[in-house]
């Protein structure tokens, strides 16, 4: 997917800003920031001013700034759609998660004027699946295998081969075989 600039410059302004807390972004080919939303604006308590350029990237986790980087480059690159995760620091001073995707632009005669993207918070569902899975007893995900026979429980009263459950549930195949430690015990007949 691509955004081509047939809109004017103030209408492709109020699609992005449109919906008040939209954090919305634009960049050029080089992937200068020239334009936020208010938005991002009111989410980062940053200027326009302070914004624009690479002013963008300062709210942004120190630990994360490399790995933005490089995936925002990679996509310059590629003139193709990018998304990644990070840390944002909020307008309150705490990091929120935040997961970026952006689509290419394009002009009219296809050359690649840089990206248009936004941000979501993420940080509430990230929140809310660790509770869940916390939740969760640590014997529900688990699998019976018979010491003996090395046959799996299947959950409804049946026991299967191992190689059988495995085929089933990943699309794999077990092999058997002895690793060297055993390999020796079974040659010497112990």
């Amino acid at each position: 997917m691509a955004f081509h600039l047939s809109a004017t410059s103030d209408e492709r302004d109020d699609l992005l800003d449109r919906g008040g807390m939209l954090l919305s972004w634009r960049c050029d080919r080089r992937g200068s920031c020239d334009f936020v939303s208010e938005g991002w604006l009111a989410f980062t308590g940053r200027s326009f001013e302070d914004t624009l350029a690479d002013g963008w990237s300062k709210p942004i986790h120190n630990e994360d700034q490399e790995f933005v980087a490089t995936a925002r480059h990679g996509a310059i690159r590629r003139q193709g759609p990018f998304e990644v995760a990070y840390r944002l620091r909020r307008l309150d001073g705490t990091y929120r998660l935040m997961l970026d995707r952006a689509i290419p632009r394009f002009d009219g005669e296809g050359g690649f004027q840089g990206f248009v993207g936004s941000s979501v918070d993420i940080t509430d569902r990230l929140d809310m699946i660790t509770r869940v899975a916390q939740r969760r007893s640590p014997e529900a995900g688990a699998t019976t295998v018979c010491t003996a026979c090395s046959k799996v429980h299947s959950g409804d009263g049946h026991w299967q081969r191992l190689e059988t459950w495995i085929a089933e549930r990943f699309d794999a195949a077990l092999r058997r075989g002895l690793c060297p430690d055993c390999e020796t015990r079974w040659e010497r007949g112990a």
